[in-house]
């Protein structure tokens, strides 16, 4: 709601500059509790700069067609370059640095993560001032008729609970909304094991960081075929099947092979 009521430009300009200092500060401020709070907040504000971008996507394109084309290139670099180039980095970094000995103690460790954080401060700034400067055709915000200007001025609980109801009366929404929550909580079981599950295949940080990109690697495989898949099956088959997959796959995860005792 509140990215729909100013310039989608100035939003995201002010939100990456927003990050930029949330990150900078971490590297300052140095302490666990800030840390936590800081990544919350940035979390919060992409909330923000997350509908804006996609809102301002038909303004970049030349034809309506090149809509759906440019979402999908938009989660492929989302969730699949950024995320897949960072976790192999780590594994690289990580690797090196236990390999020669580079942050042997937490001084050297927490010295080189506040150099990290800084660079990603540093990029948000790069982000703000490329927006600003490059890219005026984001300017500009849904224009919205009289007849809705009545909708766009509830508030957000009452949106909310027109969408609960509206999903609790239709059973593809509500059964979509289900999937969408079991493959949710699913990733989140996955992200959160997935260090102790690496240990105990006698890997480290590298076999970490690798599981990610695997992981990741899957979304942006899935993302490029599912639109050619969904031309010959139903989206509620896709769907299914899509889901049933991915519990078969985890379910199988754990048939290792046991190593011999020594």
């Amino acid at each position: 709601m509140l990215a729909d009521k100013f310039d989608r430009r100035r939003v995201m300009v002010t939100i990456d500059l927003i990050r930029c200092a949330l990150f900078l500060s971490i590297a300052l401020v140095g302490t666990w509790w800030w840390l936590l709070a800081a990544n919350f907040l940035i979390g919060s504000t992409a909330m923000m700069w997350i509908p804006a971008k996609d809102s301002a996507i038909p303004n970049l394109l030349r034809r309506k067609d090149q809509v759906e084309t440019a979402n999908q290139l938009g989660l492929v670099m989302t969730y699949g370059v950024a995320v897949v180039s960072a976790a192999g980095l780590f594994s690289v970094v990580t690797g090196l640095g236990s390999t020669l000995r580079l942050w042997d103690g937490a001084g050297a460790a927490l010295g080189a993560a506040k150099i990290i954080v800084i660079i990603n401060g540093l990029l948000y700034l790069a982000a703000a001032i490329i927006v600003a400067t490059r890219i005026p055709e984001l300017s500009g915000r849904a224009q919205v008729s009289t007849s809705h200007k009545s909708e766009d001025a509830q508030s957000w609980f009452a949106m909310f609970s027109d969408g609960v109801r509206f999903a609790r009366r239709t059973p593809l929404i509500r059964g979509l909304m289900y999937g969408l929550v079991g493959a949710f909580a699913a990733g989140g079981a996955v992200i959160g094991t997935a260090q102790r599950y690496a240990t105990s295949l006698l890997g480290g940080d590298s076999a970490f960081s690798m599981l990610f990109v695997a992981l990741f690697v899957g979304l942006g495989a899935g993302m490029a075929t599912a639109p050619r898949l969904a031309r010959r099956m139903s989206h509620n088959r896709l769907f299914g099947v899509a889901i049933v997959s991915a519990g078969i796959a985890l379910a199988l995860s754990p048939c290792r092979r046991t190593w011999p005792s020594r």
